[in-house]
Formats: structure tokens, C-alpha cells, sequence
């Protein structure tokens, strides 16, 4: 299978790219803001600040990413949502090509979901987890895993890869009628 070639004919189309890109950031995004979301949330409706205040501390806020992941998780999540967006724009491009989805677009949701569940930062764990069972289960039950929930994000890394390598498949093989 010639994955290079399909892989330029998709990307070769600038919508394709920047809708990966744009995803992949946005994805990223999340990931980052998503620990600090009441935080993000209050900066983004204060009637105190300035828009221009606004944009500042939220550019600033990035930075968690440096401070709040550690190396490994800030190595999955960024994978993460790089294949996100290849993911999707590869489904979109496929599904534009042939209307069908089948079992590679349900792997790249697979994959993202799993992919997010492992965000969070060092001391606390999993976000989604702290959400829904809060921080003291949440860490014991990552406690438990030998990389402390990155686990998580490695499960996403790779149903995210398969994803792509069945989208990039499909889109390579010539249409046939299945009538």
C-alpha cells in the first residue's frame, strides 16, 4: 500500500490541511484549558477585564502546558491531537469521496476519547476522570497503572494510528459498486 501517495493526494488540498491543522490545534486546546476550565471560563465572561486582557491571559494560559504535563503526557496529548486532525480530515475526505464511514471512523473517536481521557496534570490526574469521580478516586485509580494514566493516551496514539491506516486504505482502493 502506497500510504505516501494517498496521504499527499488528500493533503495536497489545502481544505484537507488546514482543517487537520485546525482540529489539531483545537484538540490541543482543549487539552490545555480543560484543567483549568472554570479558570478559562471566568476569564472569558468577566465584565472586569478588557478584551484585550482577555486575549492576554488566555495566550498565557498555554503555558500549562509546560508546567502542568509532564513530558510523557505532553508528548501523547500533542500526538493526540495531531492525529485527531488527520483523522477527521482524512474521514471528511473520505467520506466526501464515498458516502460510508464503517469501522475507521468509529476507531478515531475511539482513539481521541481514550486520547483525552488521560489529560491532566501531574499532581491530580485525569481531568475527565476528577470530573466524574473526583480527584481522590481518580488518583487512586491511576495510582495503579505503572505510567500513571498515560496509559491512556498511548491506547488513543495507537487506535488513532490504526484509524488512519484503514482510512488511508479505504481512500487508496478504487470505488466498486456493491450492488
Amino acid at each position: 500500500m502506497h500510504y505516501r501517495q494517498t496521504v499527499f493526494t488528500v493533503f495536497r488540498r489545502p481544505l484537507y490541511l488546514v482543517m487537520a491543522v485546525v482540529i489539531a490545534l483545537l484538540v490541543l486546546l482543549l487539552a490545555i484549558w480543560l484543567p483549568n476550565r472554570t479558570f478559562i471560563w471566568e476569564t472569558i465572561i468577566s465584565d472586569r477585564l478588557l478584551m484585550g486582557d482577555k486575549v492576554s491571559i488566555l495566550i498565557a494560559s498555554l503555558g500549562a502546558i509546560k508546567t502542568n504535563f509532564t513530558f510523557a503526557s505532553r508528548a501523547t496529548t500533542i500526538l493526540v491531537a495531531l492525529l485527531t486532525g488527520v483523522n477527521l480530515a482524512l474521514l471528511t475526505y473520505h467520506v466526501r469521496q464515498r458516502i460510508g464511514m464503517g469501522m475507521a471512523g468509529g476507531s478515531g473517536v475511539l482513539g481521541t476519547v481514550a486520547g483525552l481521557i488521560g489529560i491532566g496534570c501531574a499532581s491530580c490526574g485525569s481531568v475527565i476522570l476528577s470530573s466524574i469521580f473526583g480527584v481522590a478516586a481518580t488518583s487512586g485509580f491511576i495510582g495503579i497503572f505503572p505510567l500513571k494514566g498515560v496509559e491512556f493516551g498511548i491506547l488513543g496514539i495507537l487506535l488513532l494510528l490504526w484509524a488512519n491506516k484503514r482510512l488511508l486504505e479505504k481512500i487508496a482502493q478504487p470505488g466498486v459498486c456493491k450492488i
